[in-house]
């Protein structure tokens, strides 16, 4: 039975990765919730990956106000009044998100309860020691059984249009041959250094891959990460490589994952991009936990569970062990695994 409601929000999380994660959520709300209508809340910056999404049916972008009672905020929680949702889910635990849905009357307002929430939520879920220890997908899912959504599962997925995604990528690629190899290299991480592979390390990978002849290697990340490209890349020939850190939006970056044939990241929202889209995938973890946090639709992910790790520090105040047991021939016979399997695969065609 349908569960019985019209218009649906869905407060989707403030970064690229958990985005993706949570797009479990949407899959379901629409194949328990056919005739609902579902409208996304997100960061104005994120509002492009939706755009082609057939699950919803509208997108509220907005930009974070200074303060809870200043004129943006209020522009944000009449603007939630005024389509009168009777369900509001909160896949975010901050006490602004649950503010404007209850100044903005939304009628069922679920989420976890966290950051002194509890007067702003009539439909709350306690986080449990026990669902601390799951994957971020599942706490996701999980909330969903307060709507008699029970024992539901569904995979991060992004939607995109073929024709859109060579018309965006066109301007970055069209100087490379149509069949090149293409391995992405993100070696950033808006978290902190100490979920970043050392810089030496993603140069020497970059030498051998290079010197192997295996494809070309393009940079993915923001314009803040161009330093550290400039430390990878000074050794390494101009034309082996091409750097698009600062020069894409959001929609051109996944549209670019999307045409990889490798990519190798650190934990990262590019990370979880590249699994929803099933892009060959490599990832590299070091102060956090592919258990809770990993590529969920699969991927090879590198781990040394060193004894201090998992940490969860933003920098490492030691020797940074975990990382350093990543030697970049690993990394290599890596992506030599996933170009043989690929080729395996194309064979059967």
């Amino acid at each position: 039975m349908e569960p019985n409601y019209k218009k649906i929000l869905v407060r989707m999380p403030n970064w690229l990765g958990d985005i993706v994660m949570a797009t479990p959520v949407l899959t379901l709300l629409r194949q328990y919730c056919p005739s609902a209508h579902i409208t996304v809340m997100c960061k104005d910056s994120f509002a492009p990956l939706f755009s082609q999404d057939d699950r919803i049916d509208s997108i509220m972008p907005f930009t974070k106000p200074k303060s809870l009672f200043s004129q943006e905020a209020k522009e944000i929680y009449a603007k939630i009044k005024q389509e009168a949702y009777d369900l509001g889910i909160l896949l975010t635990n901050s006490f602004s998100s649950a503010w404007y849905f209850y100044k903005g009357n939304v009628k069922k307002r679920l989420g976890y309860l966290s950051f002194d929430r509890w007067l702003l939520l009539n439909s709350p879920i306690k986080m449990t020691a026990d669902l601390q220890q799951v994957h971020q997908v599942k706490k996701y899912i999980k909330l969903l059984e307060k709507l008699g959504i029970e024992k539901a599962h569904a995979y991060p997925s992004l939607k995109l249009d073929s024709e859109y995604c060579k018309k965006a990528t066109e301007p970055f690629l069209s100087h490379l041959q149509e069949e090149e190899y293409l391995i992405g290299i993100h070696p950033g991480a808006s978290y902190g250094s100490a979920k970043c592979w050392p810089p030496e390390y993603f140069s020497a990978l970059c030498d051998k891959l290079i010197q192997s002849n295996i494809g070309h290697v393009i940079f993915l990340g923001t314009g803040e990460q161009n330093d550290l490209i400039t430390e990878i890349t000074e050794k390494l020939p101009k034309k082996s490589y091409t750097n698009l850190c600062g020069e894409t939006n959001i929609s051109q970056l996944v549209a670019i994952i999307n045409q990889l044939n490798v990519f190798v990241t650190n934990d990262s929202g590019p990370m979880h991009v590249a699994s929803a889209l099933h892009t060959p995938l490599v990832a590299l973890f070091g102060s956090t936990d592919p258990s809770k946090t990993g590529p969920y639709n699969g991927g090879q992910i590198i781990y040394k569970a060193v004894e201090c790790s998992p940490c969860f520090r933003r920098t490492c105040p030691i020797d940074f062990r975990c990382m350093k047991q990543i030697s970049p021939h690993e990394v290599f016979f890596q992506i030599l695994n996933l170009q043989k399997t690929n080729e395996k695969c194309l064979d059967r065609l």
